[in-house]
């Protein structure tokens, strides 16, 4: 056992694929930002009722919505060009838990998430390639090898994601297609064939989302 845990530490990767993963996340961090910046403004404007997940802690002030939202979004910036990447990973997973904490309604799944994979990220150095830190290190060219096991925390988080995602499928209502027929489009140049609108085929389209 404790030799297959120390293959474990000791297998690596290469800086390359964290850094194509850190721009993908990264993307996905700033475009979070900006429509968390909005949600910020609607959710803790004064003149609507705010759900606070702390009854304790004083609310969070409206006046500082916006140096809030700006912050999560240079933050989100420096993370995505890889400036500062281990410091900038960590403040993201910061600030989008705090976010999280000041309201009930400002929580999201998808955003706890993404949290746990900047942090990861942040940890297995992910600035080592395609990123602005390797460039002033001089290394953008060179083959750097990076530990496996954050690469791999990541993969185990996104699995465990999508298998409770297909578990939370596996009922009736959403078998039977039910709830995947009010999103379908009716009209317009991507909407759904009328004739595949059928209690045949939307309880096949479930089970293929379920599989998916």
């Amino acid at each position: 056992m404790m030799n297959s845990l120390q293959r474990i530490i000791s297998a690596q990767i290469s800086a390359r694929v964290l850094g194509v993963v850190r721009l993908g996340i990264g993307l996905a961090a700033v475009i979070r930002a900006i429509i968390g910046w909005q949600y910020l403004d609607a959710v803790l404007n004064p003149q609507n009722i705010r759900m606070p997940n702390f009854e304790c802690l004083p609310q969070f002030p409206y006046a500082y919505v916006d140096i809030l939202g700006a912050l999560w979004l240079v933050v989100s910036l420096l993370f995505l060009v890889g400036f500062y990447t281990r410091t900038a990973g960590v403040l993201l997973t910061i600030i989008i838990g705090f976010v999280i904490g000041i309201d009930y309604q400002l929580y999201a799944s998808h955003l706890y998430l993404l949290a746990i994979l900047c942090f990861l990220l942040a940890l297995g150095n992910s600035g080592k390639a395609y990123s602005i830190d390797s460039w002033r290190c001089k290394s953008s060219g060179e083959v750097i090898l990076l530990p496996l096991w954050p690469a791999q925390l990541m993969m185990i988080q996104v699995s465990i994601v999508y298998a409770f995602a297909g578990l939370s499928k596996l009922n009736p209502g959403f078998l039977s297609g039910m709830l995947i027929y009010p999103f379908l489009r009716q009209d317009g140049f991507f909407a759904f064939p009328e004739q595949l609108q059928t209690v045949v085929f939307l309880p096949i389209m479930a089970a293929a989302a379920v599989l998916t």
